[in-house]
C-alpha cells in the first residue's frame, strides 16, 4: 500500500482494526465470521510487506486501509490514522492498493 500526498511522506498507522461480516452457510444457516481481530500496525515510507497464511485476512486489511471494501453491513471497528490524525475526506484519491495479477512461483 502506497500513500502520496505530493511531496509530503505520509506515515498509515492502524490500531485495534476488527472485521467481521455475515456469512450464509448451507440452507440459509447464518453465522459470524471474524476476518480480522485488534491488528494495529505501521506503514512508514518505504517497503513494507504482510505476512501470513491463506484466508489470514491480509487482503482484507489493505482493502480496509486504502479504503476499498465497503463494510456496509458488516461490522468494522479501529481507527486509521494518516500522520497521527484521522483521515481526510481526500484519503481515497492519494492512497493505492495494486493487487498482483498473476503468483510469483519460485524458479520462474
Amino acid at each position: 500500500m502506497s500513500v502520496s500526498n505530493g511531496d509530503q511522506k505520509c506515515v498509515v498507522s492502524f490500531h485495534n482494526i476488527s472485521y467481521k461480516t455475515t456469512v450464509t452457510k448451507m440452507c440459509c444457516k447464518k453465522s459470524e465470521k471474524h476476518i480480522l481481530r485488534d491488528v494495529s500496525g505501521v506503514f512508514e515510507p518505504g517497503v513494507s510487506a504482510i505476512l501470513g497464511p491463506s484466508g489470514g485476512g491480509k487482503t482484507s486489511l489493505l482493502d480496509i486501509l486504502a479504503k476499498r471494501r465497503d463494510v456496509g453491513k458488516d461490522e468494522f471497528s479501529g481507527s486509521i490514522l494518516l500522520n497521527g490524525k484521522p483521515l481526510p475526506n481526500y484519503y481515497k484519491h492519494i492512497a493505492a492498493l495494486v493487487k498482483p495479477c498473476h503468483s510469483v512461483k519460485p524458479g520462474t
